[in-house]
């Protein structure tokens, strides 16, 4: 028990920390945006910037949340946005990465615009998440590839990587003990684990499903994330 208050105490005094940098670092992309005549290119990254802190100020609100740390539940916030808004999103969340090992991300959007109504902040998370975890798993200079099609009244997006693979006998389909494959070289950035977690609860809570596939060692992974195009989410909890 008290190794649980300590952890809590120490969650809470890092978002106060967190904070308090982000609502001046907000203020000031704002006032950079409505400052007149910018080069596009210019506008572009502020607008960047603008969603990553937004999308830190949430994060940082659920720890604040007592309820949401004890349970481990999520607020969805909805609102229509095209899906390549949100892909941009996610993909800003590893863009670094890609470009320090020279990853060759490879994107495939549907022609013409689909909207959704969801927590676009929320999804891109998701698929940041299991991007963060491609990234992780493929060899500097490899292929990321991340298509999003339309099939029915669904969107599938997905994710393929050149990764270590996972071992078909253990992978559940439901993500929830999810093991890759043993590496001889470990990547730097830590195993497969809670990312993956929470973006199967997302993608759950927006009535979609999240499943991977795998046949074996070295032959990487296809993670896929299926969507309900017509999506009506209410305020509620992920749980």
């Amino acid at each position: 028990m008290g190794s649980l208050i300590q952890r809590d105490e120490l969650l809470s005094t890092l978002a106060h920390e967190l904070r308090n940098p982000l609502a001046p670092l907000r203020s000031g992309i704002e006032l950079l945006l409505a400052g007149g005549d910018r080069p596009e290119s210019d506008v572009l990254l502020l607008k960047m910037m603008e969603r990553q802190v937004a999308q830190l100020v949430r994060v940082t609100d659920d720890v604040l949340d007592q309820r949401q740390t004890d349970k481990d539940d999520m607020r969805l916030l909805p609102r229509v946005f095209d899906l390549n808004e949100m892909v941009q999103s996610a993909i800003e969340q590893v863009r670094q990465r890609l470009g320090w090992e020279r990853y060759d991300l490879r994107l495939v959007m549907p022609d013409r615009p689909v909207l959704l109504h969801a927590d676009m902040e929320r999804l891109a998370q998701a698929l940041g998440n299991v991007l963060d975890n491609a990234v992780k798993f493929t060899p500097p200079g490899g292929i990321i590839e991340l298509q999003a099609i339309e099939r029915d009244a669904h969107v599938v997006i997905t994710v393929r990587d050149q990764g270590i693979g996972l071992e078909p006998s253990r992978i559940n389909r439901q993500l929830g003990m999810t093991q890759r494959m043993v590496p001889l070289h470990p990547p730097p950035h830590g195993g497969l684990g809670r990312g993956l977690r929470q973006a199967k609860r997302i993608v759950r809570s927006h009535g979609g499903v999240m499943h991977v596939e795998c046949r074996g060692a070295d032959t990487g992974s296809t993670f896929s994330i299926i969507l309900p195009i017509s999506l009506r989410s209410d305020n509620r909890s992920i749980s």
